[in-house]
This record gives structure tokens, sequence and C-alpha cells, in this order.
């Protein structure tokens, strides 16, 4: 009877806990993180009789959860991945919105403001269209101003959301640690059940933290230890490592990210980082913000340059030489954050810039400077370069011009290192400086003619005055009175009068100067300059002829300096391989392509992470149907065990009933 009772009650004990189990998967289906569990039970050993073995029940022999580790370490990995490209492209979607915006852009507003240009050529005199062009001049420039503006502040919500995940990290850190305790606490003993809740709420907030950054974790006995970057340790038993975020010493613009070490604080190299949100803001930060930014710079400045150029070559309505158009930074600084000293950018050849970021280094001797956009460095051992003067760097001196930047440094100290961007404010400063229609400098300062009394077919053209592709360019000097004559002799050669130097070249290339009263021969199509001012001369000019360069006084229907600021729209002005809008085209194409490659990685990952994560459902995850049967299969098997010892009682009532 002992052991029908003993059967019985194991049978009952078992299909109790079993409904409990059941009961605890499904009460906890929609919880995130949690893993199936299941019960395991064995055959309690049979008791020997001479006829054999009878049975003695059941037994429990663990709960244990449905986990597998090689499918949670790929999820881990995926997530990780995916967190990088989602965020990366959820922020480069907005920027190339933005760049490629049809009628917000930059684009369209740098075709109406070349239209408008083209507007005043054609009727230079006109004060709508003087009064347009600078309206134009305005919207162009605060597109620039607002596009520049929202990468700045790009850039700061990138900081602060860095210092969030790093918040998220830390707190995701602490309580990992802390489950790593109560688990150890649980399971003192590698042969003691496992708690399995705990496991899964540790597993969970893995999950979560590998979300924020990339992780590796390395079982220790029956704690998780965690490691970030190049084997930077997170957690280590039930203790955890302080991240921090703070501001950048080199680049107060950024935030960089670290760990604390026996209270030392450690960068943790960008490079270094393999995944989550922290990798995907610090990516985009670098692969595209910066380098849009100063793309954006380098377009602005040379399309202000160049027209600043030309317009200074020109005269305004009041017959005044034109000034600089648009105004835009030209110095950028930056200190340490120890206050010992700090270093200045100064842009000095606008056709050397690069759209990048300097990075200057002093060891207290000698001084390195990186270009960051390809890693070049500049010193006096590892780079020649030379000086204005024309000596060669020796690494030591300041100031030094790189790229067209003149770099100079006050008071640094050894182990100083600061990030330098000569193009980071152009976008965001440009202005137009012309306010006055009448300021417009569409005419040229100087004007040709030919003589009253000319005989000949001989035709002068209007000459031009041009900057482009011509640095040094400058404005003749123009007294009140008659400045350049040139005279048919009788022998059919020129004549250079008053005492004036030009220098012709002829259609075969061929140049020569001459000096006035000297004679050069003729020749149909030749071009005479005077200083930066061409002209030619065609036709059959006959003996006596004459053609003159005089001061354009009232010169308000010229156009002649409109055209050439106009044909600054189609000039392959950009390094000499584009236009300004050929290099916006570039850049917004290159950040569409990126988009494009960062939308199609971002959903193939995602695609399989979804997948992975259906497959460790189907085998970690509650199925409810399935939980119900288990729950009808256990409930029999208690109403089958209370069957076993009502009957054990109802056997033990008639052996009591004999006696």
């Amino acid at each position: 009877m002992a052991n029908i009772y003993s059967i019985g009650k194991s049978a009952l004990l078992s299909a109790n806990y079993a409904i409990s189990v059941t009961g605890h998967n499904i009460s906890n289906a929609s919880v995130d993180g949690y893993n199936r569990q299941v019960v395991l039970q064995s055959a309690v050993p049979g008791q020997r009789y001479a006829f054999g073995f009878v049975g003695g029940g059941t037994q429990l022999d663990d709960v244990r959860r449905v986990y597998d580790k090689f499918l949670a370490k790929q999820f881990n990995d995926t997530q990780s991945e995916s967190s990088r490209l989602n965020t990366h492209y959820g922020l480069i979607q907005s920027i190339n919105s933005k760049l490629a915006d049809a009628t917000a852009g930059i684009s369209p507003a740098l075709q109406d403001f070349f239209s408008s240009v083209q507007a005043v050529a054609s009727t230079p005199a006109s004060s709508a269209t003087r009064t347009s062009m600078i309206s134009e001049s305005e919207i162009l420039a605060g597109r620039y101003n607002n596009l520049a503006n929202q990468l700045t502040e790009q850039l700061d919500m990138i900081n602060s959301r860095v210092i969030g995940s790093v918040e998220l990290v830390n707190t995701y850190a602490h309580e990992i640690a802390k489950i790593n305790d109560q688990i150890a606490r649980a399971q003192i003993a590698v042969t003691d059940p496992e708690p399995n809740d705990l496991l899964d709420q540790r597993d969970y907030l893995i999950s979560q933290l590998s979300q924020e950054i990339g992780v590796r974790t390395v079982s220790n006995g029956n704690s998780m230890d965690i490691y970030i970057g190049n084997g930077q340790p997170l957690v280590i038993n039930n203790q955890s490592f302080e991240m921090y975020a703070e501001h950048s010493t080199k680049d107060p613009d950024r935030v960089e990210i670290g760990y604390i070490n026996n209270g030392v604080k450690v960068e943790i190299p960008e490079k270094l980082l393999t995944g989550g949100n922290i990798k995907g803001y610090m990516e985009y930060r670098a692969a595209e913000l910066d380098p849009v930014l100063n793309q954006l710079g380098l377009i602005a400045i040379n399309l202000a340059y160049d027209f600043n150029a030309q317009h200074k070559l020109g005269q305004d309505m009041n017959g005044e030489v034109g000034k600089d158009y648009f105004g835009y930074v030209t110095e950028t600084s930056v200190g340490n954050a120890s206050g010992s000293g700090s270093a200045i950018a100064n842009i000095k050849d606008v056709k050397s810039l690069v759209a990048s970021n300097y990075l200057m280094e002093f060891d207290g001797t000698n001084y390195r400077i990186t270009r960051q956009s390809d890693g070049t460095t500049f010193s006096g051992a590892e780079r020649n370069v030379t000086l204005a003067d024309g000596s060669t760097w020796d690494g030591k001196s300041m100031p030094v011009t790189i790229d067209g930047v003149e770099f100079n440094a006050d008071g640094l100290v050894a182990g100083d290192s600061l990030v330098l961007k000569p193009l980071g404010e152009v976008a965001s400063s440009l202005k137009v400086l012309i306010t006055d229609p009448n300021k417009i400098a569409a005419a040229l300062t100087v004007r040709t003619g030919a003589g009253e009394n000319n005989v000949g077919s001989g035709q002068i053209s209007q000459g031009s005055l041009v900057a482009l592709n011509n640095p040094d360019a400058t404005i003749p000097s123009v007294p009140p009175n008659l400045e350049l004559t040139v005279q048919v002799d009788g022998a059919g050669d020129l004549v250079v009068a008053p005492n004036r130097t030009v220098t012709v070249t002829y259609t075969d290339g061929t140049t020569k100067t001459v000096d006035s009263p000297d004679t050069f021969a003729y020749e149909e199509g030749m071009t005479i300059a005077l200083g930066s001012f061409t002209f030619n001369i065609t036709g059959k000019p006959q003996a006596g002829d004459t053609f003159y360069v005089e001061p354009n006084t009232g010169g308000t229907g010229d156009n002649r300096n409109m055209l050439s600021l106009a044909s600054l729209q189609d000039s392959r002005t950009m390094n000499g391989t584009t236009t300004y809008q050929g290099a916006y085209s570039q850049l917004v194409n290159r950040v569409g392509a990126k988009t494009r490659e960062l939308e199609i990685l971002s959903t193939s990952t995602a695609t399989l992470l979804n997948e992975i994560y259906e497959e460790q459902q189907s085998e970690s995850g509650v199925n409810l149907d399935e939980e119900a049967i288990n729950l009808m299969r256990y409930q029999q098997n208690y109403n089958a065990a209370t069957k076993v010892l009502q009957t054990a009682n109802e056997m033990f009532d008639s052996i009591l009933a004999i006696f």
C-alpha cells in the first residue's frame, strides 16, 4: 500500500509542478526576453521482488529554460549591427533630403542667383534687375547659412544622443553586474539548479546593451563578463566599469567616449567600436557630417572668392570701383581645454583649399599636422613644406601654410593636440555685403574706341578684364585723360602711345612686350593686353588710323563686367574640373548614393535579424496553443494521479473492513 501511495503522490506532485511551470510560461508569454521553461522528469528506479521490478513512480529532475546560446549571440551581434546601420541611415536621410530639396536646397538658389546676374547683364541700367539680384543673393547666402546651421545642430544632437547612450550603457552594465551577483548567490555550486528567470533578465539586458554598443561576452562560471572596444571591460563578475562621454579636449565641438579605469579616464578610439547606436552616431559624424560641411564650405568660398575677385574689377553706377560682394569667415581658432594654448587656421589661398579638418599635434619641440580627410601628415621629418620665403619647414617653427591655410600656434605644451576646421564656418557665415543696387559693378572701368577719322576697316573689341584663372588681375591705372593710343604707321605697323607698355599675343601663341614708342607688326585677331585688360583689333586698318583705351566715364549701360560675372556659372572653377553646380551635384550624388547603400544594408540586416528572431522564438518563445495543450495534458495527469490515490484509499479501507 505504501508503494501505491508514494507512486500516486509522486505523480500528483509532478503534475502539480508541471501545471505551475506551464502557467508561468503562459503568464510570461508577452514578456520581452522570456524563454520558455520545461519540466524534466524521470522514472524512480523500481524495487526488486521475486517476480521482478516494480516501479517507484516519477521524480522531477529540473525546470530548464529552452535557450540556444549560439542563436542568442547571433541575435545580439546582428542586432548591434542593425542598430548601427539604422542610426546611420536615419541621420543621413535627413541631410540627403535637405541637400537634394528641389525648392529649398542650394541648387535652385544657385540657379536663380546666376539668372538674376544674367538679367543685370541684359539690362545693366535697370534698378529693378539690380534689386532682384541682391534679393537672390540674400536667398542664396541664406540657403548656405540654413543648411550649415542645420548640420551644426545635427552635430549637437549627436553629442546629446551619444551622452544619452553612454548613460544607458552604464545603467545596463550596473544591472547586469547586480544580476551576476544574484545568480552567483542563487547557484552556489555548478550542479545547483539554474535560476532561469534571472538568466533571462541578464540575457535581455545584454540584448538591450548590444543595441547601444557592440559587446563581446565571455562566460565566467555562473557570471557573464562583458567587454567593449578593443577588450576594455564593462562588466566583470559583480563589478561594472563606468563609461564616460564628454566634450573632446582637442575638438570641443564633439563628444568623445571612454571608460574609467581606477579613476583614470581612457578614451576609446572610434575605430575600435564595432556596432550599436553609438558607433552609428560616430560613424555618421566622421564619414558624412564633417565631409559634407567642409565640401559645402569649399563650394561657398570658391563662389564668393571668384565673384568678389571679378566684381572688384568692375565699376558701379556711381563710377566707383567695385567692392567685395560676399563676405565670409577666413580665420578659425581652437583653444586647449587646459587653457595652455591655442591654434589658428587662416585661409590664404582659396584655390589650394582641401575639404578637410586638420589635427595639429605638438610634442614639445616639433609640430605635426594631419589632413584628416586622407590621413596625410605634414612635418619637418615626414614631408617637406615650403614656407612663403622659400625655405623648407623644419616642423618646429610657426606659422606654416599647408593646402592654402596658414596654421599658427601659441602657448601649446608637450602632448597638446587640437583639431582645426578652416572651412567649418564658411557656409554659415556667408553674407551679402552689397545692399545698394547702384553699388553692383556691372561695367568695366575702361572702354575702347576707334578714331573718328579712321579710313580703314579695322575695328577694336570692347575688351575684357577677367579674374578667373588670372589671380593677379588688376584694374588699369586710368587717369582722366586719354590713356592708351594704338596708331597705324606708314609701314602698316602699330605704335603705342603715350609712354605705355603692352603685351601682344599673336594667333600662333607667340608674345611680345612693347614699350612706347616701339612698333610691332599687325596681325588680324591679335590680342593686346594693357596690364590685365585685353582687347583685339580686327579688319584692315590704314595708315593714320588710331584706336584708344580710355576711362569709362558715364558707362551706366556697360555690361562687360556683368557678363564676366555671369560666365562664372559655367566655368570650371572648382579645382579646374567642375562648376559650382557640378561640385554641389557631386556632393548631392555622393550623399544620395551612400543613403541608398545604407538603406539596402539596413533593410537586409533587419530582415536577417527578423529571421534570427523568428528562429529563436520558434525554439525558445512561448506558444500559447502548445501551452494550452500541455495544460490539458498535465491536468489529466493530475486527475489520474488523484484517482490512483483515491483507489489506494479504497483498497486500504477494504483491508481495514476485513478486520
